[in-house]
């Protein structure tokens, strides 16, 4: 399935970025955490641009059969921004490949992920601003050293926890979200 969704230069994605900084997801795993637990939607109150790599997208979004996969779409594609999806040369050929019927690279995620993670158009493009930057992370190794002060990893239940108690609500509470903070971050 073709997506109708436009990935953005990074140049795009950053003159849609706002005042209070950007997340950015670079792999799928916060945002599968956040859908198994019914908090996909607490993204939305974040106040930030939320930046997701092209490849994570279409990983996430391809298999429109699935009920995750069409929550993630339809919440990305409906909030556009905050949500911005950034291009990368790997993702858009595993994109044309897919198109005219051909296999793609088993690890084509993974090199799109590296790719923007460590190319100018990516990553460095938005940690130049001085901005904060909010790399969304579950995965408990990641660790940024000799990083910029305004870079940080943190994880998908640290986004979204305030003064150690969780802040994410449960269904039916009726308790109104509050934005997050302060942030639970790593930094090098």
């Amino acid at each position: 399935m073709s997506t109708t969704t436009p990935h953005m230069s990074a140049e795009d994605c950053r003159q849609r970025a706002t005042t209070r900084g950007t997340v950015i997801i670079a792999e799928a795993a916060p945002l599968s955490s956040l859908w198994a637990a019914g908090r996909l939607h607490k993204l939305l109150t974040l106040d930030m641009s939320i930046v997701i790599v092209d490849v994570i997208y279409d990983q996430l979004t391809r298999d429109q059969t699935n009920r995750m996969s069409q929550t993630v779409k339809a919440l990305i594609d409906g909030h556009q921004p905050p949500f911005v999806i950034a291009s990368t040369e790997i993702g858009e050929f595993e994109r044309e490949k897919r198109r005219n019927g051909q296999a793609t690279k088993s690890n084509a995620v993974e090199l799109g992920a590296a790719d923007f993670m460590s190319s100018d158009e990516g990553l460095r493009h938005y940690v130049s601003s001085g901005e904060p930057v909010l790399i969304m992370s579950d995965n408990a190794g990641l660790r940024l050293f000799n990083g910029p002060a305004n870079l940080h990893v943190v994880s998908s239940k640290g986004l979204f926890t305030r003064a150690g108690t969780p802040d994410i609500n449960e269904p039916g509470t009726g308790q109104q979200s509050r934005p997050a903070g302060p942030i639970e971050t790593t930094n090098g």
